[in-house]
């Protein structure tokens, strides 16, 4: 299993979309497995820790977006937009 993170895009009840990084997990074929719930932020105890982290989330563009395509706290239904 591996995981990264990725940047998920939701459609709110209104209609409106939210982009947010997500850690994601993949089983050994590269699926989707799991998606954290709540957005990640960063944090570290030092600048240093915080810039390292921000570093690692900006990975995040340089992949698909994953697409929400039911309510996914219930069931995994994403797909890369294309």
């Amino acid at each position: 299993m591996r995981w990264d993170y990725r940047v998920l895009k939701s459609t709110n009840l209104d209609g409106t979309n939210t982009f947010a990084i997500h850690s994601i997990n993949y089983d050994d074929n590269g699926q989707v497995t799991s998606v954290s719930p709540d957005p990640v932020y960063p944090e570290g105890d030092s600048m240093d820790a915080l810039r390292s982290q921000v570093e690692t989330y900006l990975s995040a563009f340089d992949k698909p977006v994953l697409e929400e395509l039911e309510d996914w706290h219930s069931d995994l239904y994403w797909r890369d937009m294309e």
